[in-house]
């Protein structure tokens, strides 16, 4: 099934999803994109039988972050407000999440595929958060994502999936309790 979009293409075809940032030439977030990315995120979140979502980018660039035309003063709290309701959604996917990185992600770019369980980075692959270097602070969402994804996956992977033994789990999980992000 492919869904119509304005900024992004969507394929749903046996129980995988593959959501593309089709924002040529730099695949940049901007508001109508966000909104369009949370929509189609929404209705997968309710698709009980997708079993992984694949999300990436058009052409070179995975996505080179959020568009600079909207750093407007109109734009400054529905941006962030948008993006950390992306995040959060891709963070409570039950199916993993795989970022195929197919060229560079910077900024919010970056974090979008920090978001996801699994990264796939091509060749021509670049992480990074250039606004550093303006004396702008990277997006929430990058601050403790690995950190706090990794055990959300550790937890259901070891806890859930491959120890069924009540002393195993009680073992782990304080193990990953006294190791979880400040």
């Amino acid at each position: 099934m492919i869904r119509e979009c304005k900024f992004l293409c969507y394929i749903h075809e046996a129980y995988v999803a593959t959501i593309t940032l089709d924002q040529p030439p730099a695949n940049h977030l901007d508001i109508r994109t966000l909104q369009e990315l949370d929509d189609v995120l929404s209705m997968l979140r309710a698709d009980s039988e997708l079993k992984g979502l694949v999300v990436t980018g058009h052409g070179r660039i995975f996505c080179a972050g959020f568009d600079v035309s909207d750093h407007r003063a109109e734009c400054m709290e529905r941006m962030p407000e948008l993006f950390g309701s992306v995040v959060q959604r891709l963070l409570d996917f039950e199916c993993p999440v795989v970022a195929a990185v197919n060229g560079p992600a910077l900024g919010a770019g970056c974090e979008l595929a920090l978001t996801s369980d699994v990264i796939l980075a091509s060749a021509e692959a670049e992480f990074g958060q250039p606004e550093i270097r303006l004396a702008k602070k990277a997006a929430l969402a990058g601050l403790d994502l690995p950190f706090s994804r990794s055990l959300k996956v550790a937890r259901k992977h070891y806890l859930d999936e491959f120890f069924g033994l009540d002393d195993a789990r009680e073992g782990l999980s304080a193990f990953l309790d006294r190791r979880a992000p400040v």
